[in-house]
C-alpha cells in the first residue's frame, strides 16, 4: 500500500507507520531478551549505566512509546550479545529466536 502512494505527505506518513513499527518490533525484542536473562526492568536499567529509577524509561522502550539513542542500543546489543542489526532490522534472526 504506502510503495504505491504519490503524494508527499502520504508518503511520509505511510514512513512514520513503518517507522513506527520497527520501535515496537525493537522494544519487543528488549523485552525478551530481558526477560530471557531473568531480570526486571530495573535491573537492565542498572546494567546499561541508567538510574535505578530508570524502569519506567525501560518500560516505555519495551512498549514502542520510546526511542532510545544509538548509545543505549549499543549498549542493550552488547550486553545481551546480540548484533545491533538483529535489534533494529527484521530481516535478521539469532539463533533460537521464533519470531519470524
Amino acid at each position: 500500500m504506502c510503495g504505491s502512494l504519490y503524494k508527499n505527505s502520504l508518503l511520509l506518513s505511510c514512513i512514520r507507520v513503518k517507522g513506527a513499527d520497527v520501535i515496537q518490533r525493537f522494544g519487543k525484542k528488549v523485552r525478551r531478551l530481558r526477560e530471557g536473562a531473568g531480570l526486571n526492568q530495573s535491573e537492565l536499567a542498572q546494567i546499561l549505566g541508567l538510574s535505578e529509577h530508570s524502569k519506567g524509561f525501560i518500560s516505555e522502550i519495551e512498549s514502542g512509546k520510546k526511542i532510545p539513542k544509538a548509545e543505549l542500543i549499543l549498549r542493550i546489543a552488547l550486553h545481551f550479545s546480540v548484533s545491533t542489526d538483529y535489534l533494529l532490522r527484521d530481516d535478521l534472526t539469532e539463533p533460537g529466536d521464533n519470531e519470524s
